[in-house]
């Protein structure tokens, strides 16, 4: 099928399309995708940047094939992580597809049943829907299915770097592996994703069981963006010993006078920041007599707000910055975003690098804005950590690196989600048909027989499932009304948050993973009081608490949530220990910083050795992957000693070298700690939905396999002993 002119290979009825709508040219990854999807032989990966054409590409071929070969039911499923990218490629869509008479049905919680019930009645062309109506049609629609998708041409997953690594894509993954089990063959599946690490095999994510011996072409092109200009702007300040919270006063100042004028996403990593700094940016609109075009956006705002806000910034009228949770990173196609904006650093380097991927689609010119704080600690003040952090990401990004996904995952609560939804679908099915087809055969294929076995077991002590007569398993009166719930179909949950509360009154909220590792007696900072806690209730979500006159610390609240691989932190050192010029993108007042952190670096020794002691605190650096630094920080936490956990650092307080010393023997001359003695101090170990259903084995199994490299603790540990005794 080899052709100098793929377009020559798109239908008539396209090419006429094409023509009309005054494309010079197909651009290049729309050419290269065009011969592999009609050849329909491997599944195919298209990963181009943003605004490059992922959708044509995929579609323009795939259509003409349903065209050139036309069967009955729907022969092109296309599954997206948002409603609103639906919407928007349903009307880009419809007008390609009019002429050739597909039916292109949008299929969601927002789209009128009458819509749906035409398809239910006589299911043909292209269904564009979300993981979640899916997971609906496979239990309450499984026969209508099996006759629907039988003639199946094409899968096609848009955003599907938005979905790997995480418990909605093993979701996803899990339904397509079902849809295949029960049309009884094999669909080529289509991914458009962003660039990803070349260091991972992205087949692997696509088809996790490959039985049929499914090839996968990879094709790939640069960056839709032809430039890209980045700042990052330090707004570190002597670090003060009296409770005070951040002060974004500053930042605040800065964003109006960059962003007035223009449409802008500034990303603040929590829904706290996005509303404190929309409301001062709001108010200095007020004082400067000047219309409001500043507004929050975060999961917990009303439906209708964001609604109006997103049809805002998509018709582009007036200006708009937006300050943002991750809600913005993916969505609506935003055509003219001047500038993208990240306080203090995301939560990784691919994270970023999609949040990048929103700027400069009209002009290749994309712009980057980094706004760099830090007041948790004495020394992370001095030493700039977030700058560098955040520095070290950039250069990563700018090398197209991404993290690799943790394949070890075990995502137990999205198989629990998916157990109930099988046998709900089936009405009853036996604990080997559900191993086999979730878990041997499907993309559960890290979970052994054993563990299995103790989350059915869990299952049957919470009322979810009840054995039959037969042997067969069925849901049981507590699994009927958890199913029967809208949220059922969800793998996923908005972040959970602990009330805070003196006197019986509200006195804020943390992120439950950021207080995770809190016990009675602690201090923290919070709306700019120290607090000490009286005492913590997981089940009610309560943290109780009275004032203190002691100093105390901000709780981190990125520590859970970004993945910091062991390649930025190492990246972090190298800026810290090697590099003799600050990086050009940083401010002229940031340089400055910049300089003074690498000089109290070297002065500190910390270029040479993994600790030093600073104003009467002791810290351990050891420029490895969270994962490692939280294990090595819960080790020390056994041995009762007190600390606080940042992404890269811990930092003690009042503890000597000796006693650090004494500690550091008593770890490495025991015998190595088993997961439950290492977790034991720690409460609450639900991370994910549906993880209140699991025993603490089995949290204790996900959390570790999630959060935790012991192996790599050790080692480190062992390293600090011998720097310490030498």
């Amino acid at each position: 099928m080899a052709t100098k002119d793929p377009y020559s290979l798109l239908d008539v009825d396209i090419q006429k399309y094409i023509h009309l709508r005054g494309w010079q040219d197909l651009k290049e990854i729309q050419k290269l995708a065009i011969a592999p999807i009609l050849e329909q032989k491997q599944d195919v990966i298209i990963a181009a940047g943003t605004a490059s054409g992922k959708t044509e590409a995929a579609f323009l071929p795939a259509i003409t094939k349903i065209k050139q070969n036309p069967q009955e039911g729907i022969l092109i499923l296309s599954i997206s992580p948002l409603k609103a990218l639906i919407d928007d490629q349903t009307a880009r869509l419809q007008e390609i597809c009019q002429k050739l008479k597909i039916n292109v049905t949008p299929w969601h919680g927002d789209v009128n049943a009458s819509s749906k019930q035409k398809q239910i009645k006589n299911p043909s062309g292209i269904i564009l829907i979300t993981p979640e109506s899916l997971e609906a049609l496979l239990i309450n629609k499984r026969t209508w299915l099996a006759t629907a998708l039988k003639n199946l041409q094409y899968i096609i997953i848009d955003e599907f770097h938005a979905f790997i690594g995480t418990n909605r894509g093993i979701q996803l993954l899990s339904q397509l592996h079902r849809i295949e089990n029960l049309i009884r063959k094999s669909v080529i599946r289509i991914a458009l994703s962003a660039t990803f690490n070349n260091e991972i095999d992205i087949s692997r994510y696509l088809r996790p069981v490959n039985i049929c011996n499914i090839g996968t072409t990879i094709l790939k092109t640069s960056s839709g963006h032809s430039s890209l200009a980045v700042q990052v702007k330090s707004y570190h300040t002597e670090y003060l010993k009296e409770n005070t919270s951040k002060d974004y006063s500053e930042i605040v100042a800065d964003i109006f006078k960059l962003c007035r004028g223009k449409t802008n996403l500034i990303f603040a990593n929590s829904r706290e920041n996005c509303e404190k700094i929309a409301s001062m940016l709001s108010k200095l609109c007020e004082i400067n007599n000047v219309p409001n075009e500043f507004f929050p956006h975060h999961a917990l705002l009303s439906k209708d707000f964001r609604k109006s806000l997103e049809l805002r910034l998509k018709q582009n009228k007036l200006p708009t910055t937006v300050i943002c949770t991750s809600t913005l990173e993916l969505g609506i196609d935003i055509a003219d975003v001047d500038t993208i904006g990240q306080i203090d650093y995301t939560t990784s380097v691919a994270s970023l690098r999609q949040r990048l991927g929103r700027s400069g689609r009209r002009d290749g010119q994309a712009k980057l804005r980094i706004f760099a704080t830090s007041n948790q600690d004495p020394l992370l003040t001095k030493l700039a950590l977030s700058s560098f952090i955040s520095a070290a990401m950039i250069n990563l990004l700018l090398k197209k690196w991404n993290e690799p996904t943790n394949q070890q995952d075990l995502y137990l609560s999205t198989l629990l989600q998916q157990t109930l939804s099988v046998i709900t679908s089936y009405g009853s099915v036996s604990a080997k048909t559900l191993y086999n087809l979730l878990c041997k055969s499907g993309p559960f294929n890290n979970i052994t027989k054993e563990i299995f076995i103790t989350l059915l077991q869990d299952m049957g002590n919470n009322g979810l499932i009840m054995q039959m007569q037969d042997g067969k398993l069925c849901i049981a009166n507590e699994g009927d009304r958890f199913i029967n719930h809208h949220s059922f179909y969800t793998s996923f949950d908005t972040v959970e948050e602990m009330i805070v509360e003196y006197n019986n009154k509200i006195i804020g909220r943390v992120p439950k993973a950021a207080s995770r590792f809190l016990e009675t007696d602690d201090k923290f900072l919070l709306s700019g009081q120290a607090w000490k806690i009286i005492f913590i209730n997981d089940k009610t979500n309560l943290i109780a608490v009275k004032p203190t006159a002691s100093i105390a610390k901000a709780l981190d609240v990125n520590a859970n949530y970004t993945q910091l691989h062991a390649k930025v932190a190492q990246e972090v050192y190298k800026l810290y220990a090697q590099s003799t010029q600050c990086p050009l993108y940083f401010s002229k007042h940031s340089k400055l910083i910049f300089s003074e952190a690498q000089k109290c670096f070297k002065e500190l020794k910390l270029d040479i050795n993994n600790y030093c002691v600073y104003m009467e605190n002791l810290y351990i650096t050891p420029w490895l992957s969270n994962m490692t630094t939280r294990a090595i920080y819960l080790l020390l936490k056994n041995e009762n000693i007190k600390s606080t956990l940042y992404d890269s650092i811990i930092v003690i307080e009042y503890c000597s070298l000796a006693t650090l010393r004494y500690t550091l023997i008593e770890i490495l001359n025991k015998p190595k700690i088993d997961v439950t003695q290492l977790l034991k101090k720690v409460k609450s170990l639900e991370m994910d939905k549906n993880d209140k259903f699991l025993c603490r084995h089995l949290q204790e199994l996900a959390y570790a396999t999630r959060n935790l490299d012991i192996d790599g603790a050790y080692a480190f540990l062992d390293k600090l002993y011998k720097q310490i005794k030498d």
